[in-house]
């Protein structure tokens, strides 16, 4: 005759295999997760992160999806930090002038389509981002009245990427900066560096 399991044990028994159960699931979900290669998957996407400023907190955030993409965004991150921080109205006093200040900057001259194929689509060429253009470029700002400006092509430390016009034009109190390339550009609203100016020389 089987000797019936006393209470105690029979609570152990079921602990035990309520254990069992748990510890198999999670295993399943690690080892179906770890051979999810579908390639439908979007890859992770990579922010970089910086905080600066003094009294103000402030957070820099790019996200970028190349070696040299991340390097530009570093440098970026860095000027950033150092740079002077803004008020919300000071902020807003130098956008609403931005527009006028970007539109100073002129295009840069148009060059001989390429066309891949006889009869198919051509692709619009600009350029080049030279001496020449650069000097254009701070005549027109320097005309208007922004005479604090600095204009030039940029540099290997600067925040903006190679073979790029970079400019830093005082605006209030602090600066427009940005960069003109030959497939585009950017500009932002920025505090003045630690030793005055908005880029520089």
């Amino acid at each position: 005759m089987e000797k019936t399991p006393s209470p105690a044990r029979r609570r152990l028994l079921i602990s035990l295999a309520a254990v069992i159960v748990v510890v198999g699931a999670v295993l399943a979900l690690n080892l179906a997760s770890s051979d999810d290669v579908s390639p439908t998957a979007a890859p992770p996407s990579t922010a970089v992160l910086h905080g600066g400023g003094s009294a103000v907190a402030s957070v820099y955030a790019c996200a970028v999806s190349s070696t040299d993409a991340d390097k530009i965004c570093e440098r970026q991150a860095k000027d950033h930090a150092r740079r002077t921080q803004l008020t919300p109205q000071q902020r807003a006093e130098i956008a609403d002038k931005s527009v006028e200040v970007r539109s100073l900057i002129p295009p840069l001259p148009s060059r001989e389509p390429t066309c891949p194929t006889p009869g198919g689509p051509c692709r619009m060429n600009t350029g080049p981002v030279d001496a020449e253009y650069v000097a254009k470029a701070w005549s027109a700002v320097f005309r208007a009245g922004y005479e604090d400006a600095v204009i030039r092509l940029a540099r290997a430390d600067d925040p903006a990427p190679a073979e790029t016009m970079v400019y830093g034009i005082s605006v209030g109190p602090g600066c427009v900066i940005g960069y003109v390339s030959t497939s585009g550009g950017s500009s932002n609203v920025a505090g003045v560096l630690p030793e005055g100016g908005c880029l520089t020389p």
